[in-house]
């Protein structure tokens, strides 16, 4: 068993796809099994107020769940609440729960990815949970491979290669080791 991935979008097939590739590349193949619960544009309340992710969370058959607040759409009171519950719910399952830390945008230009970075530390911590940094990585691969686009052309979400990106962050801190010596490569990198 692996995750249900809460909040996360099904562009360029979802990281849960990847993942599950990624993992069987190795030369210890891991088989990964996935599931998600995803509503386009849902921010952690919208999720929270539907029923399908807390039934899915419910089935308790998930060892890691990793839920995925699209911070710039929402408040930091918003986030700090309804990641809250979503751990609460997860624990409840005795599943290992996880935040996945999204990237900035231009659009939504109030909060960056520093700050969003810290906002996920803070509250990993005061919630006792892994955070998936995927914004520090974000911002770590805008600076040293500016050539590399990591937006599609909505300038919000992830082109293939910041898909594969999520990816390998999300994979190393879940399995708690580096995804480089691993085969799989998202096709179209």
């Amino acid at each position: 068993d692996w995750s249900s991935d809460v909040c996360s979008s099904d562009l360029n097939n979802g990281i849960y796809s990847h993942l599950e590739k990624l993992a069987a590349s190795a030369d210890a193949p891991v088989a990964l099994i996935t599931g998600k619960s995803v509503k386009g544009g849902a921010t952690l309340k919208v999720q929270w107020e539907r029923a399908e992710p807390r039934a899915m969370i419910a089935q308790g058959h998930w060892t890691e769940v990793v839920v995925q607040e699209d911070l710039p759409e929402i408040n930091l009171s918003y986030f700090r609440e309804h990641a809250r519950h979503f751990v609460e719910e997860i624990r409840k399952t005795k599943a290992r729960p996880t935040l996945l830390m999204t990237w900035a945008y231009a659009r939504l230009d109030w909060i960056d990815n520093e700050q969003i970075a810290q906002a996920h530390r803070n509250l990993g911590r005061e919630l006792g949970v892994e955070v998936a940094p995927v914004a520090v990585a974000w911002q770590r691969v805008l600076r040293e491979r500016p050539d590399l686009d990591l937006f599609a052309p909505d300038r919000e979400h992830p082109s293939i290669h910041g898909t594969y990106l999520e990816t390998c962050v999300v994979y190393a801190t879940l399995m708690h080791t580096s995804p480089i010596p691993l085969r799989y490569v998202a096709p179209g990198i």
